[in-house]
């Protein structure tokens, strides 16, 4: 099965849909060199999807005394997956036992 996955979705308003424009083309059209523009990149991500990061840290620390791995269902792009990776490396970086799992159909799930 073969979906076109957006992430926009049907919910944007055109303000939203011309903001995420905007911001795309700051990111192309600034001289920096693309590192640079990674490691300053609040410059150019919405404000929701920093908030979505801040909340999957927030509930990093809520499992750091839980023994397990981490799993995550439907990784999309990976963002999730390496901000757990992160999480972990940064606040338990003496866990070896901690593993971060990502599974992905990779054409949606049938209805």
């Amino acid at each position: 099965m073969n979906k076109d996955i957006s992430l926009e979705g049907g919910l944007r308003t055109q303000h939203e849909k011309q903001v995420r424009i905007d911001l795309g083309q700051m990111f192309e059209n600034n001289g920096d060199e693309i590192s640079t523009k990674l490691e300053n990149f609040p410059k150019y991500v919405r404000r929701q999807n920093i908030t979505h990061f801040l909340a999957q840290y927030e509930l990093f620390k809520q499992v750091l005394n839980v023994k397990g791995s981490i799993v995550e269902c439907g990784v999309f792009r990976g963002s999730g997956l390496f901000s757990w990776a992160h999480f972990s490396s940064i606040l338990e970086p003496n866990n070896i036992m901690r593993k971060i799992y990502g599974f992905d159909t990779f054409s949606g799930f049938s209805q």
